[in-house]
């Protein structure tokens, strides 16, 4: 074609990045041993929001939680009664969990 040369392949400058299939690992996060008595918000200082203890505590509540969720979805014969979809037995079971406390 007119005006279009062609450059030959030994005058690319970069090779291609490899390619693989395979997850490559990310930057590894920092590793804490102790936590900061203060952290910066904003432009304030603040002591600890949540204590190292209760931040366990509220996972090993969901943790609960996540694991009954399993439980009703997953069984019929602890929701007889209910509805037959599962998200909507969830809900049922919730509300009930609710009216309790």
């Amino acid at each position: 074609m007119p005006g279009i040369t062609q450059q030959p392949l030994a005058n690319m400058t970069a090779p291609l990045p490899p390619y693989t299939t395979l997850p490559q690992p990310g930057p590894v996060p920092p590793q804490y041993d102790t936590l900061p008595e203060n952290f910066t918000i904003g432009r304030n200082n603040t002591h600890h929001l949540v204590r190292p203890d209760q931040l366990k505590a509220h996972l090993q509540l969901l943790a609960a939680f996540d694991y009954l969720k399993q439980r009703v979805v997953a069984s019929e014969s602890l929701t007889a009664g209910l509805e037959a979809d599962s998200e909507k037995r969830w809900t049922a079971i919730q509300s009930e969990i609710l009216a309790r406390s």
